[in-house]
């Protein structure tokens, strides 16, 4: 049966869905207003488990593509009037108009608080459900290309995107994935650094075998076990997730360049406790995606980097001043879904995607 989200379920999946997030994933802001004005309007979160989706029902991805923008792009925007609100439910419309259908639910585009809470909310102003699941494996990730959608041959068009100026687009096809990362990547770049998107629209099962199944569930039992287990809540997380600790420490520095649709940047850690007197490097494009302790190569996308507060457990955002020096912080590293760990796999989300010459990693073959 459909399962109705309280209050608590959705402020346990904002805590849940930031540790997941690996560093992005979205404004978690964005999710907290969304969350506030659905309850406010008296309307319902509904989570549907993959395997009671109906084989007549329509189904898209919702969510939004965007990071940092340089200077000269917010000045295009800076004398412009917000003319919607909340674009992501106009691109749901607009797509729905273009293919003269209704859709009945919706897929997080990934996990992580702004796109996780995102088709949630249009599913509840729309008095519909959200699939419990997600298209990139229960974790965040940089690209819309990243996806268990072209990993699987789920055409990504027709697509529609809105920003909040008034700015609407169907495309309706592509000759490839990337060139709809790059149009929406553009088009993020020239509205203030994000855009809302509706995409992969398929109807009845056809979206299956891109879902990765109860990922929204697992994000409402890490912020649950934040929230109980207080001080033992990384022990908890960590053996939730089947994951493993990779170091602690103090931040010692952080930097972060806005450019090209995303931000980009350098943790450096130095160690404490077991770790005392090594230093930890993690290398972030949106999420944290590549780790080094000391010289040796540690972690690879795509296995799930985590940074965690180390007295609360909560997961901490690579937007904002977060990781101000001292701060002490544990890293946690989570293995990838099943999905991720072949040769054509690694090239959409492995360390050679983004400009490194060197293998991926995986912990789960023996690396952690």
């Amino acid at each position: 049966m459909p399962r109705q989200l309280s209050y608590q379920d959705m402020q346990d999946l904002i805590a849940g869905a930031i540790v997941l997030g690996c560093g992005g994933g979205g404004d978690p802001a964005m999710a907290e207003a969304m969350v506030d004005e659905v309850f406010a309007q008296g309307k319902e979160f509904i989570l549907l488990d993959p395997k009671e989706l109906q084989p007549e029902d329509w189904v898209c991805i919702l969510g939004h593509v965007g990071g940092g923008i340089e200077p000269k792009e917010r000045e295009m925007i800076k004398d412009l009037p917000r003319v919607w609100p909340v674009p992501i439910l106009v691109a749901e419309e607009e797509l729905a108009k273009y293919l003269e259908v209704e859709f009945q639910a919706y897929l997080p585009s990934e996990i992580g608080a702004g796109n996780t809470v995102t088709p949630m909310y249009v599913a509840a102003m729309r008095g519909k459900a959200v699939i419990d699941g997600d298209a990139a494996g229960g974790r965040a990730k940089p690209e819309l290309i990243i996806s268990t959608t072209h990993l699987m041959g789920i055409p990504v068009t027709p697509l529609a995107l809105a920003n909040n100026f008034g700015d609407t687009m169907i495309l309706k096809n592509s000759s490839s994935d990337d060139r709809v990362e790059k149009i929406c990547r553009y088009l993020a770049r020239v509205s203030g650094g994000r855009v809302a998107a509706a995409r992969c629209p398929s109807q009845g099962k056809g979206i299956l075998p891109a879902v990765y199944p109860r990922s929204i569930s697992m994000a409402i039992r890490a912020g649950q076990i934040i929230r109980e287990e207080k001080e033992k809540a990384i022990e908890a997380l960590i053996k939730l997730f089947k994951g493993s600790k990779r170091f602690a420490g103090q931040v010692e520095s952080f930097s972060r360049e806005e450019k090209d649709g995303f931000m980009w940047g350098e943790i450096i850690l130095r160690g404490s406790s077991e770790f005392s007197g090594e230093f930890y490097k993690i290398w972030y494009k949106n999420e944290n995606l590549i780790s080094w302790k000391g010289n040796q190569l540690d972690m690879t996308c795509p296995d799930a980097i985590i940074i965690l507060d180390a007295r609360t457990g909560n997961g901490l955002y690579n937007w904002g001043d977060q990781f101000y020096p001292g701060r002490e912080v544990t890293v946690v590293g989570l293995p990838a879904a099943p999905f991720w760990n072949d040769p054509r796999a690694y090239q959409i989300f492995g360390p050679s995607h983004f400009g490194f010459d060197f293998p991926p990693k995986p912990m789960q073959l023996g690396h952690g």
